[in-house]
């Protein structure tokens, strides 16, 4: 959501967060680390394993920032 707002774009910490993430980025896509019990049956919440709907909506929040 922070991504929709030109301050938080260009907050230190939402931006050192956003790098964060990035560091942990296999082949370009978003790795599920942790999982939520009631979550865990569902595809999208394998653990090890890269999640389309993360990496989905990790695209949207690059193209929320725009230019910063």
């Amino acid at each position: 959501m922070l991504s929709f707002y030109d301050r938080a774009k260009k907050d230190r910490r939402f931006l050192e967060a956003l790098e964060a993430l990035e560091s942990k980025l296999v082949d370009g896509q978003i790795v599920v680390e942790r999982v939520v019990p009631k979550l865990a049956k569902l595809f999208f919440c394998k653990k090890g394993q890269p999640s389309s709907l993360a990496t989905m909506r990790y695209r949207e929040i690059l193209k929320n920032l725009g230019p910063v």
